[in-house]
């Protein structure tokens, strides 16, 4: 199971990384013709709106998948410096288990939106079920993919911190 993860993660990775490393500059290349259509042409672009939403949608969700995968969001360590050793692995574990509930808590409420969603864009008339699935649904998929790899992978090392513990205490 953890090999499927794996690979399914990597997929996520290769396309995050690239839209991270595309989507920025698109969305200022969009804006610089925008605004130079608005203000020197006064031609103002109605689409640039519904693309710049879409691009800063998927920006936002494939960054938070990033940041969980390299540890990077924002956390408060009070707790966890007053704790030994193994009570902070065990710690790290509850809180990944949280955090992978609030993810699939977004796919859940992600898909309800989706299926009570009917409405179509205003000038491209695209559903608007295929952005939040493109952006928020798949955004919370990657993120909850990253949280499971990383409580399969923090149990693996706990078990493994114990058996090493207790080949140390069966030595003395």
């Amino acid at each position: 199971m953890i090999k499927i993860i794996k690979a399914i993660k990597k997929y996520f990775e290769w396309f995050g990384n690239s839209v991270l490393n595309i989507f920025p500059g698109m969305l200022l290349i969009l804006t610089i013709i925008a605004v130079f259509n608005r203000y020197f042409l006064d031609y103002p672009m109605s689409w640039y709106e519904e693309i710049s939403l879409w691009i800063t949608m998927a920006i936002v969700f494939w960054g938070i998948i990033h940041a969980s995968k390299n540890n990077k969001h924002f956390r408060i360590n009070l707790l966890m410096k007053s704790l030994k050793e193994r009570e902070q692995k065990y710690l790290e574990v509850i809180i990944l288990l949280i955090l992978l509930l609030i993810s699939l808590l977004g796919i859940y409420f992600g898909i309800k939106i989706v299926v009570m969603t009917s409405s179509k864009t205003v000038v491209f008339r695209i559903p608007q079920k295929i952005i939040i699935l493109s952006t928020m649904v798949m955004g919370f998929i990657g993120i909850s993919l990253e949280y499971l790899y990383q409580v399969i992978t923090k149990i693996k090392e706990l078990k493994q911190y114990q058996n090493d513990n207790y080949r140390i205490n069966i030595d003395k």
